[in-house]
Parts: structure tokens; C-alpha cells; sequence
């Protein structure tokens, strides 16, 4: 049976390399993402003293969104190093 996983790749992306004097695809150690971080905070206090009384109020605006989407070798990385046969390219 196996477990149901939703699994969403980048397309046209793929990260392989042959070491040893092979070749690479890809860069290897590159991420795909995006990183829309808005924050901005706005902040005003007020305090008033006569005496031995005190009166004091504020107000504190806050807008905080995350919306980070990174996909760093989400596709997988495929590496050939002749592990099986001594011999990187005939690995691949």
C-alpha cells in the first residue's frame, strides 16, 4: 500500500553530478525561493504625571506577513561518486 504523500516539485530542475572528471547539471547547492517578509511597526506612548497621579495610555500598530516558499533540492540531488563499480561514469 505505502503512505499517500503529496509530493510537488520544481519543474525543470534537475541537480545531478558525475565526480571524478565527469559533469554536473545544476549548481549543486542552489534554492529556489522567495521570501516576501513584510514587517513594519509603529509605536507611541504617552505618559502624564501630576503629583502623585498618573495617567498614561498608548497605542501600537503592528503588520507583520511571512510568506517564505523555499524549495532548496526539493526534486532531489543525484549523485554518482562509482561507489558500485569504481568508476563514477559508469555508475551514471
Amino acid at each position: 500500500m505505502g503512505v499517500a504523500i503529496l509530493y510537488q516539485g520544481t519543474k525543470n530542475f534537475l541537480q545531478l553530478s558525475v565526480n571524478n572528471g565527469g559533469f554536473a547539471i545544476g549548481c549543486g547547492t542552489c534554492a529556489l525561493g522567495r521570501f516576501p517578509i513584510t514587517s513594519f511597526q509603529v509605536a507611541n506612548d504617552v505618559d502624564i504625571l501630576r503629583g502623585k497621579h498618573q495617567i498614561a495610555f498608548g497605542v501600537d500598530v503592528l503588520r507583520t506577513r511571512d510568506g517564505q516558499d523555499n524549495h532548496y533540492q526539493d526534486n532531489g540531488v543525484f549523485n554518482f561518486d562509482g561507489r558500485y563499480s569504481n568508476d563514477p561514469l559508469l555508475d551514471f
